[in-house]
């Protein structure tokens, strides 16, 4: 029976790692990769699995589905995305509920629904049901226990192995045959794009240095087409911290990889978006003066976070408020640039804001921020963590960071947090301490 269950577990994990390869080749039959959600949707609806299969293929399902791909790429029919949506919320009633958690969340959306009418001149729509989502996962993370009881993390760990280590080949096969870096696209707009870093981190965290060694360079190889810093940024930070934890001799894998980056000429750095960061270091720019020459736009967003008054700055301005530009921080900024939509350059009110923490901060307060944080950070940094609490961790920590401007990150999110909140103890008494 272990080596039959061990054999349906590499089985899942091939069938995931196909749909992850093919659903990254969006160049050529875009229309059928982007939808490729629909099948461990409908193994959800129509079979009956083991709890862990279905928690695994609702992970997959918000993994393939595809709701940020601009004008660039196909994105999945919008009602295979309402049904992946409804199947997140489903799955939301099969838990138990913390009463005390849920009387202190019915007091904050109380609270964070008053905000908003204080500021409804500046709601937009769209923006309220992707904060409402971002709400409903939230009340699913603090009020409720994970239904996953017997949930093996080295099984789930071993599953983001996988699909990342699909996601990032597929990547370079885009890469080499179909994608060109200078044609004005970025290779990929897909919040989820962050789990092709996972497979070089797992194996680090493993102590695979080796495989570490080997999925190195492609990693960075793919994020420097990405053409998104705060990827990279944050998959150096994510070493940094696995290297530091009981550190000793792991710093030399850390050397290696300073080295490794220092190693490459200053004039290369600067051709590319991704890399530029360490050609302005290189040239003794000041730390300021960096942010602003690396990215004008991120910088204003965090001046405009910053000439919030205190109230708003703890505790958010409101679902789906959009920050008016009075002080004319944005004023720089045309269409050209493709941070901001027509629409709104001209109302100068704007809600593409463009770092997660920003738009959690400015929405619902650098309290809800934080406290995020430390859910991701506690398992990274604490010395008696496990290897797997420290990869599901560090994926939450991506996630968060990198990924909450989506629904789909959102719901990702919280799936991964609530097991790791509630990792799985003998009795529900000792749930609630």
């Amino acid at each position: 029976m272990t080596s039959n269950y061990k054999c349906i577990d590499k089985n899942f994990y091939f069938f995931a790692g196909i749909l992850v390869f093919f659903s990254c080749q969006r160049f050529y039959f875009s229309e059928i990769t982007a939808n490729l959600s629909i099948i461990p949707l409908t193994l959800i609806l129509l079979c009956r699995l083991q709890s862990n299969y279905q928690f695994y293929l609702l992970i997959l399902s918000l993994i393939l589905m595809i709701d940020k791909s601009e004008v660039a790429y196909t994105n999945t029919f919008a009602i295979l995305k309402y049904c992946i949506y409804l199947a997140f919320l489903v799955s939301l009633l099969f838990k138990v509920i913390n009463p005390l958690a849920f009387l202190l969340w019915a007091a904050w959306f109380t609270f964070i629904i008053f905000i908003s009418i204080g500021n409804i001149e500046y709601i937009s729509l769209n923006v309220f049901i992707r904060d409402l989502i971002f709400i409903l996962s939230f009340i699913a993370l603090v009020t409720r226990y994970s239904s996953l009881k017997d949930m093996e993390f080295e099984k789930l760990t071993d599953f983001i192995f996988y699909v990342s280590l699909a996601m990032l080949l597929s990547e370079l096969i885009n890469i080499m045959l179909f994608y060109n870096y200078f044609g004005g696209d970025y290779l990929s707009y897909s919040p989820m794009k962050i789990l092709a870093v996972m497979a070089s981190l797992i194996a680090l965290i493993r102590k695979r240095v080796v495989i570490f060694l080997f999925l190195l360079i492609p990693t960075i190889f793919v994020l420097v087409n990405f053409q998104t810093r705060m990827i990279f940024v944050f998959y150096l930070i994510c070493i940094v911290l696995i290297t530091m934890h009981k550190a000793s001799g792991w710093l030399k894998v850390g050397f290696f990889v300073s080295v490794a980056v220092f190693l490459i000429p200053s004039d290369l750095f600067a051709q590319f978006r991704v890399l530029n960061i360490f050609y302005y270091l290189l040239n003794g720019e000041s730390f300021l003066s960096l942010l602003q020459e690396l990215d004008p736009i991120r910088t204003a967003e965090h001046k405009i976070i910053a000439n919030q008054n205190i109230f708003s700055l703890l505790f958010g301005n409101g679902i789906g408020v959009g920050y008016r530009d009075y002080l004319g921080l944005l004023d720089f900024v045309d269409i050209s640039d493709s941070a901001f939509s027509e629409e709104e350059l001209k109302n100068k009110l704007f809600f593409r804001l463009h770092d997660s923490w920003i738009y959690i901060t400015h929405s619902f307060g650098l309290s809800v921020y934080l406290g995020l944080s430390y859910l991701c950070f506690r398992e990274i940094l604490g010395k008696s963590s496990e290897q797997n609490s420290r990869t599901i961790s560090i994926v939450c920590l991506l996630l968060l960071n990198l990924s909450t401007y989506s629904a789909g990150g959102v719901m990702l999110l919280t799936l991964l947090l609530s097991v790791l909140v509630y990792k799985p103890v003998s009795s529900p008494s000792e749930r609630l301490n």
